[in-house]
This record gives structure tokens, sequence and C-alpha cells, in this order.
């Protein structure tokens, strides 16, 4: 779940620093491509190199995962063109961020139920079976007798 939210995240958080450090756009989203192998990088390296157009949108495969993706994609494709993307940057980050802790308090607050399975399938048979087990092998030998 976490997934679909960590690539663009850190990509807006190398594009943020690379900008803040006086890097171009292309440059700063080339050195996210390189350092990162997932479909999400891979798909946005591919479309730099075929020059960035806002056209070859539907080549993200990952992009119908969420609105972040896209959002992110249109943002980047605005700052290749050469508009100012600094301050939707820092504000798309915020939102992300907190999209970010909203899936994990999510995650936690099911973790309870989906450990729950385990537990009654595994857990208490063989712990039924450690407790009743001398319990009946004893009842069993004095009913033998």
């Amino acid at each position: 779940m976490m997934d679909s939210l960590a690539d663009p995240y850190l990509c807006l958080l190398r594009v943020r620093m690379g900008l803040a450090a006086g890097e171009s756009l292309r440059s700063s989203l080339q050195a996210y491509a390189k350092g990162n192998q997932s479909a999400f990088s891979c798909d946005l390296n591919r479309w730099i190199l075929q020059g960035a157009a806002t056209d070859k949108l539907p080549l993200f495969h990952e992009l119908r995962k969420n609105s972040y993706r896209l959002a992110i994609v249109h943002l980047l494709a605005a700052g290749l063109k050469g508009q100012s993307i600094y301050d939707p940057l820092l504000s798309l980050e915020q939102e992300l961020h907190q999209a970010s802790l909203d899936e994990l308090e999510e995650e936690i607050r099911m973790q309870p139920i989906k450990l729950i399975f385990p537990l009654l399938f595994f857990q208490l048979p063989a712990f039924f079976i450690l407790l009743f087990g001398p319990v009946t092998a004893q009842l069993l030998q004095t009913l033998t007798k």
C-alpha cells in the first residue's frame, strides 16, 4: 500500500533538493531516475529521454495507481516547459507527506485485524494441544486400566 506513494515522494524530495542546490529540473530528474530502479523512475527516465512531451504521459504504467503520480508528472512537465514549479512543488510535497502519514495510520489500524487470523488458526490450536495434551494422555491412561 505504501509503495504507491513512496516513489513519487522520493522523486519530489530529490527534485526539491536539486532545485534548492541550484541544479536544473532535468538534471534533478535524471539523478533521481538513475538512482532508483522502480517502475515509476524507469517510466520517468524514458519520458525524459523522449523529450518529456506531455502527449506521451500515457507511457506511465503506474499513473493509474493514484492521483499524486499524475499530478507530479504534470507539474514536472510544466517545469520542463520553463514554468516556475517550486511553490507548487512544496505544496504537493506537503500534501503527499500527509497522504503518506494517513496511509501509514490506516495500515497500522488494520494490523490487529490482519494478525487475528494467524493467531486463531495456528497459535491457538498449538496452545490447546500443549495445554490439554498431557491431561488427555493421563485421562486415556487411567481409562485403559
